[in-house]
């Protein structure tokens, strides 16, 4: 009876001591679970983050090519303004220079007119 007892009490302790190891090991599961979830909490939280600044730089790219656009249709606007000043700056000239032409024709025309002193 005696061995008996011992062999119980023996296979008692080796049981006690696979369901201590096997708690540690639940024990440990249930951190590493833990700890998952705040890592994952973490890549949650970065993601959502990610994500505003990736729509914020979509927006500025928007902001930045509407303003490209419209910088483009200035220069644009302002090289016609300026071609039609060009123009308009050479047919000033061609007209000044006829003027000129005729006043030295009228100037050569009144000096045969002018009277002796």
């Amino acid at each position: 009876m005696a061995t008996l007892t011992k062999s119980i009490q023996a296979a008692t302790g080796s049981v006690v001591e696979a369901l201590d190891g096997a708690t540690r090991q639940v024990s440990a599961g249930e951190e590493l679970a833990v700890e998952a979830r705040a890592r994952l909490a973490d890549i949650e939280a970065v993601s959502t983050w990610l994500n505003s600044v990736v729509g914020a730089i979509l927006t500025a790219c928007h902001q930045q090519s509407a303003s490209s656009e419209s910088i483009a249709k200035s220069m644009g606007e302002m090289s016609r303004e300026a071609k039609y000043a060009r123009t308009t700056a050479e047919a000033a000239t061609g007209s000044i220079e006829q003027l000129a032409n005729l006043v030295e024709e009228l100037r050569g025309s009144v000096l045969r007119f002018r009277l002796p002193a």
